[in-house]
Parts: structure tokens; sequence; C-alpha cells
């Protein structure tokens, strides 16, 4: 919940479907800023204090924190094995299963949108017009679009081609970007 605690809950019953705590845990030092995600055995979430906290399942303890150094402006969102997490002004950072930190890449704006990830890559929609295509083993840029036009969303894959929401809610197709 935003207050700071993280609960696991099971569904039982067949006819009539039941939900019930099986853990938490507890109180975060502050108030949690980000959606949960599940990247292996693990959840992370994203607090107040500028820090990405992970948990094991099903027991949920404390296993990884990893201070991000400024307000989260984006995510996490899992990336093929890989969870991404962004902060103003613009740092990327890339953790595994595990938590630990894989890289860190700075972008001058934080991503808008779902991320589109591919086979090795992950391709972002920065705010001002740009797409960015980044290598997910080590954050490095594979190449980037420039549309034209502020965007308001990740990447969706339209057959060979990419469909952007620009700010203004025009659909943009792009040919995807080739490294």
């Amino acid at each position: 919940n935003r207050h700071g605690q993280i609960f696991l809950v099971e569904l039982s019953g067949t006819e009539r479907l039941e939900m019930k705590e099986a853990g938490s845990t507890g109180l975060l030092p502050t108030k949690i800023v980000t959606p949960t995600v599940l990247l292996g055995e693990n959840v992370f979430v994203g607090t107040e204090n500028n820090q990405l906290h992970g948990f094991s399942l099903p027991d949920l303890k404390g296993k990884q924190e990893l201070d991000l150094g400024g307000p989260i402006a984006w995510g996490p969102y899992v990336a093929g094995t890989v969870a991404l997490i962004a902060t103003e002004p613009g740092m990327i950072f890339c953790i595994d299963k595990a938590g630990s930190l894989l890289w860190r890449q700075e972008l001058n704006a934080h991503p808008v949108g779902q991320p589109l990830s591919g086979d090795g890559f992950v391709v972002l929609s920065l705010p001002q017009g740009t797409l960015v295509q980044l290598a997910l083993s080590d954050g490095k840029e594979q190449g980037r679009i420039e549309v034209g036009q502020p965007l308001a969303a990740g990447p969706v894959v339209f057959g060979k081609r990419w469909i952007l929401t620009a700010y203004d809610g025009t659909l943009l197709v792009v040919d995807p970007i080739q490294p």
C-alpha cells in the first residue's frame, strides 16, 4: 500500500473466490511511490526517499535496497530478465532478478510510457520526441529516432513497424531502429 507496506495475498475457493493475506512486510521507512514489479522470485518497489526496495517471495523478506540518488520519475518496468527504473532528471537504472545494479545510463529526460523490449534491447520514448534503443546487457545506446513531436507513451509493435502516441494524441508510425 502507499503507506509503506507490501501484502502477499492468495486466492482460495473454487465456486466463490476469496482473498486472504498470506504475508506482509513491515512498514518501510517512507511511502511507496511506484507500482510493484515482479522479477524472478522477487518483488521491487520504489519509495519517496529515492530508494528501490526488493523482497523475496513468498516470505517477503527484505533483500535489497538501492539508493537511486534522486526522485523516482518512471518505473519500475520489466524488460526481458531485468527491471528498469528512472529518476529525475533522467538517469535510468537496470537491475537483475536479485536486485543488483547492472548499469546506469544518463538520458537527460525520464522515459514516458512502457518500454518496448526485444532480444537483448529495450526501446524508450523520451518526452521531447526521441526514441532511444539501449542494449540490456550494458545500457549502451544502439540508436535513436527523432520524431519531431513530443511523445506521451512508449512504442507499440504494429506488424514490422512501431506506433507511437504523440502528446496531442496523434499516432505516429515509424520503422524500428536499426543498430
